[in-house]
């Protein structure tokens, strides 16, 4: 195999022909150089130069070996002056993932500050259920993602911006509205789920957290719903809801942003004591080094989410 030396040490016998002078450009002696190149053509099996007098002159595989490896060194200090100008000026990319829903309300607030400290970084959002961006940020499509957290996932690394609650909303003139109780781990009242049994639920998709939350919550309840319909958009179960047309269940700050008129809106419970929560949380692959435009975007984010939302 080719080495950097390699390339680096021929070049500079072809440009000064001489041993000695190519050793003396290369601070080493003029032995170590001869030794140097006999063990490398044995290494490579191949010879690169043939002597004429007491010079060392390219033959026609060195030729070819000398303009490729001119390329290589050309690119190698490309490199490196980029790696050094993204180092000392802070440019670079980083790809956030998040679910649609939850990006039109957290993005908007980070993203502007962000590009204060870090105009030079290009910022790509990839817009996907929790699940698919679980799998595409251990496919390398992602650097961060920012998701409800469900089951650990042994090759990532959280870190928690907050704990929000999952609620139920209902018709705001719901015949369970009168019989909530007050719920003294949660701010807002509990309702018993057996008084929505005969409630159709409009749920989640399959492929969403909250849709294994919601799976997970009534089986510890033992709460099976008599009829369901399944919507992955938030807006069109809280808009049904309005109508009457039957309960949902949502996390508690993707309902505060759908900026509903107050007097339809649909009234929010508990269901549960201990409430039902659920950890909001910045996630990125276990054992990769975080460049400090990313660790900065990280703590910027916390820093907002925690004061401008509804966190726990």
């Amino acid at each position: 195999m080719i080495e950097m030396k390699d390339i680096e040490y021929v070049k500079a016998i072809h440009e000064h022909s001489i041993l000695t002078k190519a050793a003396e450009s290369l601070f080493i002696t003029q032995p170590s150089l001869s030794m140097y190149i006999k063990n490398m053509e044995e290494r490579l099996g191949y010879h690169l130069f043939q002597r004429v007098g007491k010079r060392l002159v390219l033959n026609y595989a060195g030729e070819e070996f000398v303009k490729y490896g001119n390329d290589i060194l050309t690119m190698r200090d490309e490199l490196e002056m980029t790696m050094q100008t993204i180092k000392d000026k802070n440019y670079g990319r980083i790809r956030i993932g998040i679910p649609l829903i939850r990006g039109s309300y957290l993005m908007p607030p980070v993203l502007p500050e962000y590009e204060k400290l870090y105009p030079r970084v290009e910022v790509q959002l990839v817009e996907e259920t929790a699940t698919i961006l679980e799998d595409r940020i251990m496919n390398g499509d992602c650097d961060i993602i920012i998701i409800n957290a469900s089951n650990e996932n042994a090759n990532l690394t959280y870190d928690k911006i907050g704990t929000e609650e999952i609620l139920v909303a209902l018709p705001h003139d719901h015949p369970a509205v009168a019989t909530a109780v007050d719920n003294p781990d949660s701010k807002y009242p509990m309702i018993d789920l057996a008084d929505l049994q005969d409630d159709r639920f409009i749920v989640s998709t399959n492929d969403t957290k909250i849709s294994r939350e919601m799976d997970k919550l009534f089986s510890q309840e033992h709460f099976h719903p008599a009829r369901t319909i399944k919507t992955n958009n938030i807006q069109t179960a809280v808009n049904l809801t309005i109508r009457g047309y039957g309960v949902s269940l949502v996390y508690e700050n993707h309902y505060r942003n759908l900026n509903l008129k107050q007097e339809n809106a649909p009234r929010l419970f508990s269901f549960s004591c201990p409430s039902s929560k659920s950890d909001v949380i910045i996630a990125y692959r276990k054992g990769m080094p975080l460049p400090k435009y990313m660790e900065d975007f990280i703590e910027l984010a916390k820093k907002i989410f925690s004061t401008a939302l509804q966190f726990n």
